[in-house]
């Protein structure tokens, strides 16, 4: 029986895995940007942080073995450029990215519209550059931001990297995310994610500076997909002369099957490795 490459079941579950994990993202994240407590200024940083952070490991811990749970849009340009997944999935991804953070931003402000309307609706957490910077150097922190995060997730779920981060990819990921966020969320608020600003934007209707973190890290992710493919091109080469085509993490797969994402391959220990999302390949568990 011929199965559809682009309409099945395992296709549709990757799917909403996306659109749930982004949603889940906001909602947490972005929740620990309003001041419940009137806390200082830097609990508050250091609540954020935490609360991305740990919230994407878990997304990961929970989703990754369904889609892989990439929850940004920048992260699954990243793996189309990188030959990771094929485009048009990816491009399905990143639709339901967005949704899904439109989503998460409005069931948080569903809970406190009264709070954080008309003058007050751009404390809803809303990424923006510090007034400090230009907009130039707040675009250029997220670029470089989204390149060295995008670039880590890629390599560190790569087969090449396994004996050192197996069992340990959701929070090698999550720690470099919270970091970051430390780091840099007094400079633009540490977006790194399109979906994560758009959501709260659009929700508000407030879109100052929106495309300062649309644009700094699509290019960022896109970076570091090139780059990537730069450190495993010999594998690739190799794979190829083969009669296969690279998953860009170490395995050779069917060149009609090769929408590879970064999935658990031990069901104990999650180690993202890639399987194949199509009704006729078993993935690894």
């Amino acid at each position: 029986m011929v199965k559809s490459e682009y309409f099945n079941v395992k296709n549709g579950k990757a799917i909403m895995a996306e659109f749930l994990g982004t949603m889940i993202l906001v909602f947490v994240g972005l929740g620990s940007c309003l001041n419940w407590t009137h806390s200082t200024d830097h609990d508050q940083l250091i609540r954020i942080g935490l609360s991305f952070g740990l919230v994407l490991a878990a997304i990961i811990y929970a989703f990754g073995p369904i889609s892989g749970a990439h929850v940004n849009p920048a992260v699954t340009l990243g793996f189309v450029i990188a030959s990771r997944i094929k485009g048009w999935l990816g491009a399905v991804y990143i639709l339901f990215q967005f949704i899904g953070g439109i989503a998460g931003a409005g069931l948080l402000y569903a809970l406190q519209a009264e709070t954080y309307s008309g003058k007050n609706a751009t404390r809803f957490g809303l990424t923006t550059v510090n007034k400090d910077l230009s907009v130039e150097q707040g675009l250029s922190v997220e670029f470089i931001l989204t390149f060295v995060f995008v670039l880590m997730i890629l390599l560190i779920t790569d087969k090449m990297c396994e004996d050192f981060s197996r069992g340990s990819v959701a929070i090698g990921i999550g720690f470099a995310l919270l970091s970051m966020e430390l780091g840099f969320i007094n400079a633009t608020g540490g977006s790194l994610n399109p979906a994560r600003s758009f959501g709260p934007a659009l929700i508000v209707l407030h879109f100052e500076q929106l495309w300062v973190y649309i644009v700094g890290p699509i290019f960022g992710g896109a970076l570091a997909g090139i780059i990537y493919r730069l450190f495993t091109y010999e594998e690739e080469e190799k794979n190829m002369l083969d009669g296969g085509a690279q998953t860009g993490a170490g395995d050779t797969v069917n060149p009609d099957n090769s929408n590879a994402l970064f999935v658990s391959s031990d069901i104990n220990t999650p180690s993202y490795d890639e399987i194949t999302i199509d009704d006729d390949v078993k993935g690894k568990k």
